[in-house]
């Protein structure tokens, strides 16, 4: 959200955009087509990005859990 007026600031400052400085999104927002020049902008597949997040965290709890009933069998 930052990139909008960035350029703006750059253009005003007479900052040659990109041939001084270059600008590159990470959200990939349909913003990036709308400054002139368009910008460069990478999409994140957040979708995937959870969805390994979530499942690492799962397993993480799942190793404690299968470790804590080792340490029980042990002690009966």
């Amino acid at each position: 959200m930052i990139i909008k007026p960035s350029v703006k600031s750059l253009n005003k400052a007479t900052v040659d955009v990109p041939e001084k400085v270059a600008l590159i999104g990470f959200d990939n927002t349909s913003i990036s087509k709308e400054v002139s020049p368009t910008l460069t902008s990478v999409a994140q597949p957040i979708g995937k990005i959870v969805k390994q997040s979530i499942q690492i965290i799962i397993d993480k709890i799942n190793q404690k859990q299968k470790t804590k009933n080792k340490k029980q069998r042990r002690n009966i």
